[in-house]
């Protein structure tokens, strides 16, 4: 393990209403390099999960495809 952080996520219910729900976000490395992310909500419910990802420590950007704001990016240099 290499980081864990309290964080909130949150999201917009039916009638407009921002609802925020405490997180623990853990980032994680893998024996090959690459790096995860899990999200844990509530109940210890895993709610995001990210895994395999690569960083670039030459450029300072990731190698990998992510997910950002529900837009699939592709992170390189431009």
């Amino acid at each position: 393990m290499i980081k864990v952080e309290y964080q909130k996520r949150g999201y917009i219910d039916l009638s407009g209403h921002v609802i925020e729900v405490p997180v623990l976000w853990v980032k994680f490395a893998h024996k090959n390099g690459s790096f995860g992310w899990a999200t844990v909500g509530p109940n210890a419910q895993i709610i995001e999960l990210e895994r395999d990802a690569l960083w670039s420590t030459t450029n300072g950007e990731r190698e990998t495809e992510m997910w950002n704001d529900d837009t699939w990016v592709l992170a390189r240099k431009k």
